[in-house]
């Protein structure tokens, strides 16, 4: 997960893109962890066992943790519904058989402080020209 920018974005769309990386990292690895259990969960329980594990955001966030992982297959659904507290039926999900979760940020290939090698501050020259 490389942060989307070009050299003649101004910094601070450099560093607004570099934090939005680290914070989608964060999420994916908090999402992962929980599942690397095997355990089949609705988004609602993995939010719920994110913050047991001292992860605290937004279900929303999780849910695009989770939408990550499966988007590249490392997280599947089953098939089966549960019911989350307000009543809806929600997709019940689960780790891909043959998956190995990343579970940290610096797996992702993110860096959470500062600008990686692609997205350091552009030059004065290209600045001036924004």
């Amino acid at each position: 997960m490389e942060p989307f920018v070009r050299s003649t974005d101004p910094y601070t769309s450099v560093g607004a893109a570099i934090r939005a990386a680290a914070a989608s990292a964060k999420a994916v690895a908090a999402v992962a962890r929980a599942m690397n259990d095997g355990q089949a969960r609705i988004d609602h329980e993995i939010w719920l066992d994110c913050r047991t594990a001292g992860y605290i955001a937004s279900i929303d966030t999780v849910r695009h943790g989770r939408l990550v992982l499966s988007e590249t297959g490392l997280i599947v659904e089953t098939g089966e519904t549960r019911t989350t507290p307000n009543g809806m039926p929600s997709r019940v999900w689960q780790r891909a058989a043959d998956a190995v979760l990343p579970d940290d940020e610096d797996r992702l290939g993110v860096e959470a402080r500062g600008a990686s090698k692609k997205t350091k501050r552009p030059s004065r020259a290209i600045q001036s020209h924004s």
